[in-house]
This record gives structure tokens, sequence and C-alpha cells, in this order.
């Protein structure tokens, strides 16, 4: 190991611990320790080093015996370049290990490092930043995004694990985070004598106050952010002054059991809208007809977004709040909702009535309005049981509701795929669930009659249809007798 540095005039130093020929300018900022050259004891070690300008260098050869025994080691004169190089022997195993740390420790190393006659790759530690700034004797680079794998701040190659600020935006992908590229902050400290860490220190915490105003300009710098209200008063009080987040939120969707759909990727801006707390699928699926076009006001019904809460458009926008299905049944009225449970007693079919209830709220603190009510076609509730025949489903007498809706309105609220090894693939699950389904809401809405031709119906479309030719039709009689299969002419048309 050879450096072109200034050399080391006094051989002596080499084997007192914890000395070095630093002045105290370099002391301060580098802050030296550890075992230096002490962390070769134990092995056959020749040291060779010469003064710059000085005629001649010297050498001396340390045996592995004598790091502890205080034998004199004589100096010999050497013709040797200017710096200083050290020589041991290491086996082949350990060669490779060596290349590879050599290697790490050269790629943000400030100076330029050769392995075996070759110049070891260097990078800028800050490769890929959006931004870089100097503040606190650091770079600082930002990230829109995560940043780069691995440590996230580097002492001259040494790179060390430190907690460093986040910044996350919502309902987006846009997360900000920094690395640190240490040049002079004396008050920097690593946890001695590994250096795998940093002090937490006043400086520290400095340093990342700067790391966040770096990342809050950097926000700025776009037309528009969406950062939560704690974040931005945050920026506001380390001194970055930024506008109120865009005033837009995710379009309202149902919640299904399985969450698919949701959230919305559909963004609403720049017209009325109408918060929709989030709701259960039971209550979701049942109210979609009233909360997707609302009748009750001109806006568009979007997603609550709690970490809005804070900002003056958010908080004046319009809001949904105590919601629950009121279910009248020979004329006796339950509430359900996500504070209220179906009574035991309450058996699936038709009712005589669904109503949607709830208040609405002019702004955020505003007190709840005049109660309202819409009627809703079907509820469907969850039972917890892994089997379709113990949900509630009830219907609105008179409701105008196909079997179609009703078997949709199931599968949202109820189905969700079994990741259990043992299970069918989810798509396979989710066509049995789907013709159960189906089963259950023509049984409900036609009698069981019905709700078993409709099932030979499906099978027979499923399995059997596709056998028959184009253009061609067949008669098919069964019973538990037999069956029979005959071609017959297509129907008229």
């Amino acid at each position: 190991m050879r450096d072109d540095g200034r050399g080391i005039d006094d051989p002596a130093a080499l084997l007192a611990l914890g000395r070095s020929g630093w002045d105290a300018e370099i002391a301060r900022s580098e802050d030296p320790a550890g075992m230096g050259v002490f962390s070769l004891a134990g092995r056959d070690v020749e040291i060779r080093s010469r003064m710059r300008r000085a005629p001649g260098g010297w050498r001396v050869v340390i045996p592995a015996d004598a790091w502890e025994s205080g034998t004199l080691l004589p100096l010999e004169p050497v013709s040797a370049p200017e710096g200083t190089e050290i020589r041991l022997a290491i086996t082949a195993l350990q060669a490779g290990t060596v290349s590879g740390e050599v290697r790490a420790a050269a790629l943000h190393h400030p100076l330029p490092v050769f392995l075996e006659g070759t110049a070891c790759v260097r990078r800028d530690f800050l490769h890929g930043a959006a931004a870089i700034e100097e503040a606190r004797g650091c770079r600082i680079g930002i990230y829109a995004g995560d940043a780069p794998e691995g440590h996230r701040l580097n002492f001259h190659g040494l790179q060390v694990e430190c907690r460093l600020p986040q910044v996350r935006e919502v309902d987006t992908a846009c997360s900000w985070s920094v690395r640190v590229d240490i040049l002079d902050s004396p008050d920097l400290k690593l946890v001695l004598p590994a250096r795998k860490e940093m002090v937490e220190n006043d400086a520290l915490a400095a340093l990342r106050i700067a790391a966040e105003r770096a990342i809050y300009r950097a926000i700025g710098e776009k037309t528009a952010h969406r950062l939560p209200f704690a974040a931005w008063t945050w920026g506001r009080e380390i001194g970055v002054d930024l506008p109120p987040a865009k005033a837009a939120l995710a379009a309202w969707v149902p919640a299904t059991a399985d969450g698919e759909g949701h959230p919305s990727p559909t963004m609403i801006a720049g017209e009325p809208m109408l918060i929709v707390p989030r709701l259960e699928p039971e209550l979701a699926r049942a109210t979609a007809s009233v909360f997707r076009k609302p009748a009750f006001i001109a806006a568009r019904s979007v997603d609550e977004q709690e970490a809005f809460a804070g900002y003056a458009w958010y908080d004046a926008l319009p809001r949904i709040d105590a919601s629950a299905i009121l279910v009248t049944v020979d004329g006796v009225t339950h509430r359900y909702g996500d504070r209220y449970d179906a009574p035991a007693d309450l058996a699936s079919g038709i009712v005589d009535g669904l109503q949607l209830s709830f208040s609405l709220r002019d702004w955020i603190d505003a007190p709840a309005a005049e109660d309202r009510r819409f009627p809703v076609d079907a509820l469907v509730c969850d039972s917890g049981s892994y089997d379709l025949d113990d949900a509630l489903v009830l219907v609105r007498r008179g409701a105008d509701i196909t079997p179609d809706r009703l078997a949709a309105q199931i599968e949202a609220t109820l189905f969700c795929a079994d990741d259990d090894p043992d299970s069918d693939s989810a798509e396979t699950q989710r066509d049995r669930f789907r013709r159960s389904a189906r089963t259950r809401a023509v049984k409900l809405l036609h009698g069981a009659d019905a709700a078993q031709l409709d099932g030979i119906r499906t099978a027979f479309a499923d399995e059997v249809r596709w056998l028959i030719p184009r253009g061609r039709a067949v008669t098919i009689v069964a019973n538990d007798a037999g069956l029979a299969v005959e071609w017959s002419d297509p129907p008229a048309g």
C-alpha cells in the first residue's frame, strides 16, 4: 500500500498509539482515532517512507513477534519515492477480499486510488440527485423518490448509516430523501473506534434541519405539491414558505372486500367536491348509488384524506357524517353501520324498508345538519363466515334490482381470495364465488325453482354450449332417470 503524501518524519510515531503527524486543524476536522498501524499487529510488516524534498528515505521491518516485545528496530536508508509504503504478506483468499474492500472504499473517495496499477472506479456519492445544496460543511443531495440503496452519509469514502429526513407526499409515489457527502464539518463526529455510525449531537441535528430545508426548497420548484398539512407547516417553521397543497382529491370509489379498485387513480380538482368517509364494504356498496352521483348536492364524491386537514380549502369542503342503514321489518326499524350490528334474529330476504341515513356537514367543524335519508335497494352484511349462505342479504320491497346487480353487490361486499397454498387460484375462487352469488341472488328475488333453473342454464352455457356447431341447435330433455339429446331446427331469429 503506497501513497504520494509528505512522508513520515518520525518513525517512532508509527508505534506510539494515538500519535500522528497531523496538525491541529486537520486533527480537529478529521477526529483521528483508532488503532492505525496497530491494526497490523501480529504480522510481519515492512514500512518505507521518504519526506518531501528529502534526499533519501528509510526502511524498517517489524517482525510479527516484535510488536509487544520492546525490541529495538533498526532503520535502514533506502531509495524510495516521496510518500509512505507498507508491505505485508496476505493469502490468495485474503487478496480477493482486500480487492473488494479497496474498490468499495475507493468508489466515493475524494482521491484517486489505484489497485495493482489500475485506477479504481470513482463516482460522486450524490450521483442521480435531483438537486444538490451545500450547507454546514456538507453537500446535500435531494432525491425525488427513494435514494439509491446503501448508506446515506459519506465521510471521505467511508459510508456510514445515519438517520436522515424523508418527506412523503400524499396519494403519490413521490417520496423525497437525501444523501450527505461530508466536505469539512468538524462538529460532525463518528462513533469511535469503529466509525460505523454518527454521534447524535447538535451538529447532526442541525444537519438534519438543513437537509429538510433542502428537500422543501426542491419541492418548491415543482408547479404543485401534495404535502400533508403537518409537513407543510413544519416546512414553513424551518424557513421554507410553500403554497398550500394542490386542492385535489381522489374520486370516491366504494370499497370492496378484497380492496380491488381502491383508492381511485382519478383525481378531482377545479369543481365542487363532497368528502365521503371511509366506509366498510357493506355500507359502501349499499350506498354507492347515492354517493356516486349525489342528488342532494351538486358535487363530486371524493375520498376523505385526513392528512390534508388544516388546509383552508380542505376544511371548507362539505362532508358526509354519521352514516348508517335503517332496516325496517314488520314495522320495527333497526340501524346498521360501522357502530351498529344487525339484529341476531334478522333473516335474509325481502324487507319493508332500507334507507341510508346520514348527516351532512358544511365544513370540517360545522355542526351536523339535519338527518337525510335515501332509499337503497339492497344490503349485504358480512357474517365473518367463509360460507356465503351465512351472509345476511336484504332487499327492499319494490326495489328495481336485477339478479346480476345483486350478485355483483354480494361479490364486491364479501369476496376475498384465500391465499392458502392449498386453495385454487384466485381466478378460480372468484368464478366459483360468482356462481354461488348469482344463485343466491336469483333465489332471493325469484325463488328456489328459478335459482335451480338459472344454475342449470349457467352450467350449460359454460360447459356444453361451446360444443354445438355454429348454425345448429339441439334439444335436451333431462331428469333423474336419464338424458336425451337430439338435433333440432334452430329457433326463428
